[in-house]
């Protein structure tokens, strides 16, 4: 009777129905209105919105999408594409995983790099030397559940397409800081750094700050030895 009220649609087709809901319409109205800073207040509140089924809430937002959101939004979407795998994938105590968010980073250590592995993020010595990112949706582990409607499976392929991509942004955040990666994965040695929506928004402004200081002491520092070898 499941697999039955599965085969009713065409998952290819919603996949894609959805996928272009958020990179045209949901994706560029968080990275309009909410990203600033690093992008701990983003983050931090797609994590929120996943946590209350409230995501699809932002398209009732009244607010203009400008092209270089949508722009942004597409450029995610070629860095880190969706791929639909045919199989069931089962996860810790046989539980049905609908999607996963895969990161294959490859390094090159020179010479002078420490010998032990890295914990939160590279040390200078390492530079990256192979990249992949991407997002898989498992068919099979969709067909295991029963769906009421064609909307209710939309909104599940959406919640699945959101959640994944909360993991794609949080691998530019210290392992310590990436909330939803670490209820999924504990990382092993850290002290996890958790942090409300609050809290989130100090973080960004403080490292707005830090960005301006630096400018500023760039600025200050090619002054004065301009100052020293032209007019001293």
């Amino acid at each position: 009777m499941i697999r039955k009220r599965m085969h009713m649609y065409n998952f290819e087709r919603i996949v894609k129905s959805q996928a272009d809901l958020f990179f045209n319409r949901v994706l560029p109205r968080y990275i309009g209105l909410y990203y600033y800073g690093k992008g701990y207040y983003f983050v931090r509140k797609m994590l929120n919105d996943l946590d209350n089924n409230s995501f699809k809430q932002i398209l009732n937002i009244r607010f203009e999408v400008k092209k270089d959101f949508l722009k942004k939004s597409r450029n995610i979407k070629k860095i880190c594409p969706i791929k639909i795998c045919s199989e069931v994938q089962f996860g810790p105590g046989e539980s049905i995983v609908l999607g996963h968010f895969s990161h294959v980073e490859r390094y090159y250590a020179s010479s002078l790099g420490p010998s032990a592995p890295f914990v939160e993020n590279p040390a200078a010595e390492y530079k990256t030397t192979y990249e992949s990112k991407s997002v898989a949706l498992f068919k099979k582990s969709f067909e295991m559940f029963e769906y009421r409607s064609k909307k209710q499976l939309e909104f599940q392929v959406l919640k699945t397409i959101f959640h994944e991509y909360i993991h794609f942004f949080e691998t530019f955040f210290l392992k310590s800081e990436q909330l939803l990666t670490s209820r999924e994965e504990p990382p092993a040695g850290l002290v996890l750094r958790a942090y409300s929506l609050e809290e989130a928004d100090k973080m960004d402004r403080n490292y707005i700050l830090k960005m301006r200081l630096k400018i500023f002491i760039f600025i200050t520092s090619l002054a004065a030895c301009i100052y020293i070898l032209f007019l001293g």
